[in-house]
């Protein structure tokens, strides 16, 4: 029997925190709301709410995870790689937002009784998430998931995530200079267990994960599995990028990190703080 649906859309689904786990964390989120992602919405109605023939008659898929949901979200993607294999006619596009997605990292300032007027977010938030996202993302394919098949898209046509991606790109920018500057024995870097910085993820350019630089620069290439729907810019003229910090010191390669990209606030989106209070249901 033919399927008339070519294109369908989910959504994230809502899901009520179960009580019985976490429990000091629970006692601070009793009316906090929960979400699946759309993405586990999409499977258990691959699974479960259509034939297998059906299925095979689809031609695409959207999917717009437009809350932060629970258990990794950035996996589930793995979840869509039998549909995609068993129906290579299948497009699957799943539709991720900085803002909304992916932020703030954890649940942290979602949960605990803070005034969530004050929350705000830096640079590092945002390399954090990406990372994350992107990192899985590119493993898909090494997973036997088609990349003619399944995109990952982030949202890029806000003015504030425009923002966010220029600092992503400077941070790539300042990653590369640095390591290169380090390969030609212009900077000797510490070592990490003796940096003055520790706690912190990225606390040096060269920190950054190598894999991120490389799926940023396959995102500008047109060639990666992930897209941004925004103006993806190019990066910064490494030569430049280097004849101008060839004789810096870590001390200054850090100041200029921190400043620009690790400790720089993101411009947060009007009414962000506000929608974190209705689509969570926060207690003010």
């Amino acid at each position: 029997m033919p399927f008339r649906v070519n294109t369908i859309t989910f959504a994230p689904g809502y899901s009520e925190f179960n009580q019985g786990n976490f429990r000091d964390l629970a006692k601070y989120s009793k009316k906090t709301k929960w979400y699946y992602s759309g993405t586990a919405v999409a499977i258990e109605f691959l699974q479960n709410r259509v034939s297998a023939e059906e299925v095979h008659a689809f031609r695409k898929i959207i999917i717009k995870e437009q809350r932060k949901s629970v258990a990794s979200p950035e996996r589930h993607g793995r979840g869509l790689i039998p549909y995609c294999v068993e129906n290579p006619k299948l497009s699957v596009e799943r539709h991720v937002d900085i803002f909304s997605s992916l932020l703030p990292i954890g649940w942290g300032n979602i949960v605990r009784p803070l005034d969530h007027n004050s929350i705000s977010l830096r640079g590092e938030d945002a390399l954090l998430a990406l990372n994350a996202w992107l990192e899985e993302a590119n493993a898909l394919p090494g997973l036997d998931m088609p990349m003619t098949t399944y995109k990952l898209v982030f949202n890029g046509k806000q003015r504030e995530t425009m923002r966010v991606w220029r600092i992503v790109l400077l941070a790539v920018d300042l990653y590369e200079a640095m390591t290169e500057c380090c390969r030609r024995g212009y900077i000797q870097l510490p070592d990490r267990s003796e940096d003055s910085c520790p706690a912190r993820h990225f606390a040096l350019p060269c920190h950054l994960p190598p894999t991120f630089a490389h799926a940023i620069h396959d995102i500008l290439r047109g060639s990666s599995i992930v897209y941004f729907d925004g103006d993806p810019g190019h990066l910064s003229d490494r030569e430049s990028m280097i004849a101008s910090r060839h004789d810096w010191s870590v001390p200054q390669w850090r100041f200029e990190w921190e400043e620009k990209v690790i400790e720089q606030p993101l411009p947060l989106p009007k009414g962000w703080r506000e929608g974190l209070h209705i689509d969570y249901q926060l207690r003010r």
